[in-house]
């Protein structure tokens, strides 16, 4: 019986010690399975997990350090655990105090280490971000669990950005235009310093979330919204608009204003970016250029009109003296002459009624003189033809043509015409003003009459009108051509400049 006790007793105790066995086994199995885990995880993130333990003597250690530490740091994770100094000699020797400070803080405060700084690894220095959250333990030692992580790419673009706004701000704040942008409720978002100097604030930032109401012209505050809501409500620009500026720390002002839309990538409406300049001085220079043109065209029409009062006491003088003279071959010759100075006056009599004081219709210049050689020669019968383009000539022009087509119809009103052409057609003279090819004028005197006779040369011969016609067509620079063909045909070619 004691026998069977015994076996019994020990078989139970076999059956422990095997139960035991599993329930170890399957202990080890879990732990191996949770550090895989921990390797796993540890292994994919972002950086490096370590665990440093701080001992109230000072002494510390880092009790694990992940194998990333290789590749981040260019440091075996065994000896950095070795010799915690290797890591901290990585820091760079501008940022160890900060580290350092950021370390007794949060042991002091047991609150979460954050430090941002940089190590340099190879000679290369990079910017890292750390964590760690403290646990003070009952030797009143403190471990720490945290993580390492190499931000560099992102200090990089983080610092490209800041370049950028701070060259967008330089530039900005070095154009003389004053520039803003507005969000949809016509609140300030930003400005440049041109524009918050002209509203008075300190710098431009103190602009945003201000209106034009907040601002010293609050008494073109509503027109100035207005435009804005016009820009949000048809999603089109408003350019150079032309407004005043009236306000109590300064002079009034006049500006030039632009305003556009403001869409983002989206297609979405968000607000309005606006830009104006001061054009007061401007404006003031082009009142007092207007002040001086209006003086000077009240001059040149007084010019105009005292030419044009000589000239005519000129053609009364040869009138009167033409009275007294019993030959009636020198009367004629006094009558033209004054038909000549009463041509030139013309060209003046015409720029004083006319609001160009620079430029002749010609058209019209011709009607008038041609018609007064009508009256003059008393010749009815004689039809005038006038077909011009719109041609507008100056002073230095409008003169000698018009006395050179004086000159041309004069000649033709006294021999052209002795008896009926031909056909029972009547006595016709016709005269056009067509633009030619190279940028030059096209001028014709024609008639239907007799004719010149064979072989004469306008540039050769003796008579005083011809001679006249010569010198005039040598004065606009222009090419004088007897045409071949029935009746007398003059034609000239002259630069439209010159």
């Amino acid at each position: 019986m004691q026998l069977d006790a015994s076996n019994q007793q020990l078989l139970a105790e076999e059956n422990q010690l095997k139960t035991m066995n599993l329930e170890l086994a399957a202990s080890e199995r879990a732990l191996l399975e949770t550090r895989a885990n921990y390797q796993h995880i540890t292994a994919n993130v972002p950086g490096i997990v370590f665990q440093y333990l701080a001992q109230p003597d000072g002494r510390r250690a880092f009790l694990y350090f992940s194998p990333k530490s290789e590749a981040m740091l260019a440091s075996a994770p065994d000896l950095i655990q070795r010799n915690p100094d290797t890591f901290f000699q990585l820091v760079h020797e501008h940022d160890r105090e900060s580290m350092t400070h950021s370390w007794r803080e949060a042991t002091r405060r047991l609150s979460i280490w954050n430090w941002v700084g940089r190590m340099v690894v190879n000679g290369q220095t990079k910017w890292f971000h750390g964590v760690a959250q403290p646990e003070r333990r009952t030797d009143q030692s403190v471990l720490w669990d945290g993580l390492l992580i190499d931000i560099s790419d992102r200090r990089q673009a983080e610092q490209e950005l800041v370049h950028s706004r701070h060259m967008l701000r330089l530039v900005l704040d070095s154009i003389p235009t004053r520039v803003f942008w507005k969000n949809l409720a016509k609140e300030y978002l930003g400005c440049n310093r041109a524009f918050a100097d002209d509203a008075g604030l300190a710098a431009p930032e103190d602009i945003v979330g201000c209106n034009d109401h907040d601002m010293p012209w609050v008494d073109q505050a509503e027109l100035y919204r207005a435009d804005d809501q016009q820009v949000i409500d048809t999603r089109k620009p408003k350019l150079n608009i032309i407004e005043p500026q009236s306000r109590t720390d300064k002079p009034a002002a006049w500006l030039r204003t632009n305003k556009i839309p403001l869409i983002d990538a989206d297609g979405i409406l968000i607000g309005v970016l606006g830009s104006y300049e001061d054009i007061t001085e401007q404006r003031a220079a082009e009142d007092r250029i207007r002040a001086s043109l209006q003086e000077k065209e009240v001059l040149l029409k007084e010019i105009h009109h005292r030419v044009k009062n000589n000239l005519q006491v000129i053609s009364s003088l040869l009138n009167m003296q033409a009275e007294y003279i019993s030959d009636p071959r020198g009367a004629q010759i006094f009558k033209e002459s004054q038909l000549r100075v009463r041509a030139m006056s013309m060209v003046h009599e015409r720029l004083y009624i006319s609001p160009d004081l620079s430029n002749v219709n010609f058209g019209e210049y011709l009607h008038n003189i041609t018609g007064e050689l009508i009256q003059f020669y008393r010749r009815p019968d004689v039809k005038l033809q006038i077909e011009t383009e719109p041609v507008m000539l100056t002073v230095s022009r409008a003169t000698p043509c018009g006395l050179l087509v004086h000159e041309l119809v004069t000649n033709s009103l006294k021999y052209a015409f002795s008896g009926q052409p031909a056909g029972g057609q009547p006595h016709i003279i016709r005269i056009s003003m067509q633009t030619a090819p190279n940028d030059h004028w096209r001028l014709v005197v024609a008639d239907n009459g007799i004719g010149l006779p064979s072989g004469i040369n306008p540039q050769k011969t003796k008579t005083l009108g011809l001679q006249l016609a010569t010198i005039l067509t040598r004065q606009i620079q222009g090419q004088l051509t007897l045409k071949p063909e029935p009746g007398t045909v003059f034609e000239i070619i002259f630069p439209k400049r010159g």
